[in-house]
């Protein structure tokens, strides 16, 4: 069951990427699909990790219950309070969810007007409207509408790091943290008063974003390190 399991897999990463890289897919799809990629990763390593428990029969809880997926309902965990899939909580799934949309919109965002331009030639050549390829930002009017919605992950991303873990001190520092960053980060690059941006546009100065990703990437990898170290995401 397991062999088909992994063939299975790997003919889904496959469809996936293929649809995401060279088909035309509704706008916002290519959020899902990112999720779906990412999630695989954590499903495999579950398969592995319980695959490893069987062969040193080691008594793992549940190990049967889990099924293909590792499902466990509300109520069915050792901590009676949450569901977990592939052995990860559900914080795991959510927190997940942000950083793909984050990572995802954030890009779209600074590749916004070069993806303007292109549908914009697309439009003038009269191609037709299914062969264009759209993401979820480059379908919006206006920059400031896309940049605005990008704001709007990253303020719930932030807000739901702090409703979730200001219970427990010991990760509310590194994941709100980090959620932070992120937000601020985002406000003093995009959020500028309109005389200095004026300024910048006349002097044709754009947004440092390799000092943005740099910053970014360490505080990413911190959390990396800090979540694997404390557990944070594996399920009671």
């Amino acid at each position: 069951l397991l062999l088909f399991a992994y063939i299975g897999w790997f003919i889904l990463g496959v469809t996936i990427n293929l649809v995401y890289n060279f088909l035309p897919i509704p706008v916002p799809w290519e959020i899902p699909l990112v999720y779906a990629g990412f999630a695989m990763v954590t499903i495999l390593s579950f398969w592995r990790r319980r695959h490893h428990h069987y062969h040193h029969h080691d008594h793992y809880h549940n190990y049967y219950y889990y099924g293909l997926l590792g499902f466990l309902p509300s109520g069915s965990s050792s901590n009676n309070s949450s569901w977990s899939l592939a052995g990860c909580n559900e914080s795991y799934w959510i927190h997940l969810f942000f950083l793909v949309a984050r990572g995802q919109l954030w890009t779209e965002y600074m590749d916004y007007e070069s993806d303007r331009r292109q549908i914009s030639q697309q439009q003038q050549q009269q191609q037709q409207q299914q062969q264009r390829k759209w993401t979820t930002l480059s379908s919006m009017e206006t920059k400031e509408a896309a940049r605005n919605v990008v704001a709007c992950v990253l303020l719930a991303e932030t807000l739901w790091t702090w409703t979730q873990f200001q219970r427990q001190p010991h990760l509310w520092g590194t994941l709100f943290g980090f959620s932070t960053l992120g937000l601020l980060l985002f406000i003093v690059m995009e959020f500028q008063p309109p005389q200095q941006k004026h300024k910048q546009q006349k002097q044709k100065q754009k947004p440092n974003y390799t000092a943005l990703a740099l910053v970014q990437n360490c505080g990413g990898l911190w959390l990396l390190y800090d979540c694997w170290r404390k557990g944070v995401f594996v399920a009671q």
